[in-house]
């Protein structure tokens, strides 16, 4: 089975960061899925929790098992957010095509998260 390890890009919403740009690291086996749990707040406790909205899927890398996404996953939420940020811009130009095609469709559709207003 194929596993993702993905950061999604957000703004915070909270009075003390409001505006601010963040990033969240997770892992999946169904990074559709996991997408929509993250914009209809299902499932995403951290999300919603420190009032985030997610605005697009920024990196994704795929995984040859739930071992290795999950170790993979740990690894990225050890760096800075300099460090993501970096990861972030050069990923267009690194990754695989197949993950570069998976987030390029997803990406294509979203215009603003479910469930929330602006």
């Amino acid at each position: 089975m194929t596993w993702f390890v993905y950061i999604i890009e957000g703004i915070r919403t909270s009075h003390q960061n409001n505006g601010s740009k963040t990033f969240y690291v997770g892992s999946t086996n169904s990074i559709v899925r996991r997408w929509r749990e993250h914009r209809s707040h299902v499932k995403s406790t951290y999300m919603t929790r420190y009032r985030i909205i997610p605005r697009r899927i920024a990196y994704l890398e795929i995984a040859n098992s739930e071992n290795n996404a999950r170790k993979r996953e740990q690894q990225l939420k050890r760096k800075t957010n300099l460090e993501k940020r970096q990861l972030v811009k050069n990923f267009s130009y690194n990754c695989d095509p197949f993950a570069q095609a998976i987030l390029n469709d997803i990406n294509k559709s979203i215009h603003k998260p479910i469930g929330w207003s602006l």
